[in-house]
């Protein structure tokens, strides 16, 4: 379908996702400014999700969508309405979205097309530049930076990266106690579960490893996690072990989280949004995928080494395991093996992991 060509203007950019999702922005936003810098470029994401979308010089306006508030959902829309956009770029991929992309009334709406099943079909017709969906999905940046090129904006990049702001900086040494530049154990940062608790790492394994490691080295642990049924698993994941080399950390903001991940040595988790943030970091990773992809979702970081366990979910065609399969897929992780890489990787030793091996 023939779209308009002229330079944009103004550009809204949509992800209404999670905390990772909008991490994962920054090389699209990046090649959009590096391709029109006086452009007006606008990022529409779930509220909540804003604090992660570091980009500097990229973005003009960060709009917040209030979702599940239907006065301010309005009020919102009304808004991107007036500010007029020559282009709206749909990198959520939802009915949703594909509504505030027609809404905007932006003359270039680009968004993926979706196989022609009756409930996608209103949803391609939203949208005038489209490429086709793939069998197989690309890496979550790569799959944003092809929409990006459909429009005919070159990729600048798909690197991702982060600051910790003094103030939390800060905060994270008043927490951690004084940890000298030299001399201080090996701290390891740890998040392994999500609020999709099929992510999350069984925790008899992490007992098991994080016993192993402790037995080896005077490493100390901070072990971060969210409320509810992320709490209870990060208290069963350290039952029984020292406490004093162990710290669960709670009820902690985005800033405080990505201090205390810059403030490690190592990170060890599960496919989260932290995960992102020790990539973007620079952080020496182990990361474990399961329920969900990892070629589409892994750190693109040269450090990042992640641990892909075959999922027969994910072999049948499936996107996610059925509900009640928790823990299915990472069954066959081998104990040992996860605790030699950590402790090479506090060592920042670089040596390869045996995956996916049964214990």
């Amino acid at each position: 379908m023939e779209h308009p060509r002229r330079t944009p203007e103004r550009i809204l950019v949509i992800r209404m996702r999670y905390l990772g999702d909008v991490l994962l922005l920054q090389p699209a936003l990046r090649a959009l400014r590096r391709a029109f810098p006086s452009a007006e470029i606008d990022a529409l994401v779930n509220a909540g999700t804003e604090v992660a979308l570091h980009a500097p010089g990229c973005v003009n306006e960060i709009i917040p969508w209030p979702r599940g508030d239907l006065p301010r959902e309005l009020r919102t829309v009304a808004h991107i309405r007036s500010r007029r956009y020559d282009w709206a770029i749909d990198l959520t991929g939802n009915d949703r979205s594909a509504m505030v992309s027609v809404l905007s009334g932006a003359a270039l709406r680009a968004g993926y097309h979706r196989p022609k099943q009756p409930w996608f079909f209103w949803r391609n017709r939203a949208y005038n530049v489209r490429p086709h969906h793939r069998k197989q999905k690309p890496h979550i940046i790569l799959q944003h930076l092809e929409l990006l090129e459909a429009c005919g904006v070159p990729p600048a990049g798909t690197d991702v990266h982060l600051e910790v702001p003094p103030e939390n900086a800060r905060w994270a040494k008043g927490f951690l106690g004084a940890r000298s530049a030299t001399g201080s154990p090996p701290l390891l940062h740890a998040h392994l579960a999500s609020r999709d608790m099929r992510k999350s790492l069984p925790p008899d394994l992490v007992r098991r490893v994080l016993t192993t490691v402790l037995s080896r080295t005077p490493t100390t642990v901070t072990l971060s996690h969210g409320p509810a049924a992320e709490a209870d698993h990060a208290r069963a994941c350290v039952a029984g072990l020292p406490p004093d080399r162990i710290r669960l950390a709670a009820g902690l903001t985005w800033g405080q989280l990505i201090s205390l991940i810059d403030a490690a040595d190592a990170y060890w988790g599960a496919d989260t949004a932290p995960m992102h943030a020790a990539a973007a970091l620079g952080k020496p990773l182990l990361v474990h995928f399961g329920p969900s992809n990892a070629n589409h979702w892994r750190p693109l970081h040269d450090g990042a080494d992640a641990t892909v366990t075959p999922c027969p979910c994910l072999k049948s065609g499936h996107w996610s395991c059925p509900e009640g399969s928790s823990g299915r897929c990472f069954t066959a992780l081998d104990s040992v093996a996860i605790s030699d890489k950590l402790t090479c990787l506090l060592g920042n030793a670089r040596l390869p992991l045996r995956t996916g091996s049964p214990r």
